[in-house]
């Protein structure tokens, strides 16, 4: 991701924290980040093993809310991006760090299938 004016150091860190942290636990295929109005997108790109095409798949979305947490949006089937909850049926919301640790643990399979 090119740096641009509107982009903060800060922020150009953490993309490439979430890429550094997700990347670790990826059998396969490269991780990267983009960061847009709502916040960090990541995706994972892979190529298929059975036909060899190379594949783009929108992975989470961790969206910035008051106090500096987040909460995590996910990528259903239909392409539309929902609110990740928790086991008590809340939204998720923590810190950075904790938001991406779920993203990589991904214990309800939402992530990475």
């Amino acid at each position: 991701m090119a740096a641009h004016a509107d982009v903060s150091e800060k922020q150009m860190i953490r993309v490439e924290d979430i890429r550094r942290m997700i990347q670790s636990s990826v059998d396969r295929g490269e991780v990267h980040v983009t960061l847009t109005d709502e916040g960090f997108t990541i995706y994972h790109y892979y190529r298929s093993t059975s036909t060899g095409k190379q594949n783009e798949m929108p992975i989470a979305q961790l969206r910035p809310i008051e106090n500096g947490a987040f909460q995590i949006y996910w990528r259903r089937g239909s392409g539309r991006w929902w609110l990740y909850h928790d086991s008590e049926e809340r939204p998720f919301i923590a810190s950075f760090d904790r938001c991406v640790d779920e993203i990589t643990k991904d214990p309800w399979g939402c992530f990475w299938g």
